[in-house]
């Protein structure tokens, strides 16, 4: 998300890619350091900085895909 997003246009486009057939919908909060998975259905779960993204929640065929968070929002360096 932007910081100048706001959460009820997020909440329409969620719905429309879940409607469109996309098996999962990331919102990425850099300012809450969080992930949140949206699922069909209206299933969705937030993941904290220290918190491992899986194939399992990322809905990818690759068997063994593993997401820390913590590289997702570590801070580039000079």
């Amino acid at each position: 998300m932007s910081p100048e997003d706001r959460e009820a246009d997020v909440a329409q486009k969620i719905e429309l890619y879940l409607d469109g057939g996309a098996e999962r919908v990331w919102i990425v909060r850099p300012r809450n350091r969080t992930v949140t998975v949206h699922r069909p259905g209206g299933d969705a779960h937030t993941y904290s900085a220290r918190d491992t993204l899986t194939s399992e929640n990322a809905a990818f065929p690759v068997p063994g895909f593993e997401l820390p968070l913590a590289d997702l929002f570590a801070e580039a360096g000079p």
